[in-house]
């Protein structure tokens, strides 16, 4: 019997927005995955901003944004733990839950050099399949560079060339604080979430 196959989409998600959706998505229906289960961080050890929006308010933003997708989930994982979230320890919690499952996790293609500076990379491969969500094609050098220092990765990671949106979080921000509509960007209900939370310095017409 084939082993449930689970993404693991981890991220700030301040705010969630389509294009983490439609990645999502996109992983999925390519490869196959029972469920993707999107991990929101606590303290990312790798970014040199904290959020601006709380935990709290960013785990009710996926909720609201995978709320009509029965493939998706959201875990608390992250923030229930205290200090920085390394891929490594989640990792290992989720595994713990889904000890029979196969699990993908989802990271941009432009992190996956410096896969090699994180936390027990070894064991984070030992754990779970990479995928590198790319946008365009992907040289053989970069895996070549990526196994000369990681002999772990050989068949371990696998791309993911999915079309690119160009929306970003840091963007969806700047809108909201300027006063621009952030309709189409977010699902609605998030986009209504963020104007009565007064988010990013927000207004009525966030949802608009």
């Amino acid at each position: 019997m084939d082993l449930a196959r689970i993404g693991i989409f981890g991220g700030t998600f301040d705010p969630i927005h389509i294009g983490h959706l439609f990645i999502a998505e996109e992983a999925a229906s390519v490869l196959n995955l029972a469920k993707v289960i999107f991990v929101p961080a606590s303290v990312p050890p790798h970014r040199s901003t904290s959020p601006l929006a709380t935990p709290q308010q960013r785990y009710t933003m996926v909720q609201l944004a995978i709320a009509d997708n029965a493939r998706f989930a959201v875990s608390v994982v992250e923030l229930d733990r205290p200090g920085p979230s390394y891929t490594v320890d989640t990792l290992k919690l989720l595994k713990a839950d889904f000890p029979d499952a196969g699990l993908f996790f989802l990271i941009g293609m432009d992190s996956l050099p410096e896969l090699v500076h994180w936390r027990d990379p070894a064991e984070i491969l030992h754990l779970a399949h990479i995928v590198a969500v790319a946008r365009g094609g992907v040289g053989a050098g970069d895996f070549a560079a990526l196994e000369a220092h990681l002999p772990e990765a050989r068949g371990r990671v696998t791309i993911l060339d999915a079309p690119g949106l160009e929306i970003s979080a840091s963007d969806i921000r700047h809108r909201v604080a300027t006063g621009r509509s952030i309709r189409y960007f977010v699902p609605g209900p998030v986009a209504d979430f963020i104007a009565e939370q007064g988010l990013y310095g927000s207004g009525s017409n966030a949802s608009e």
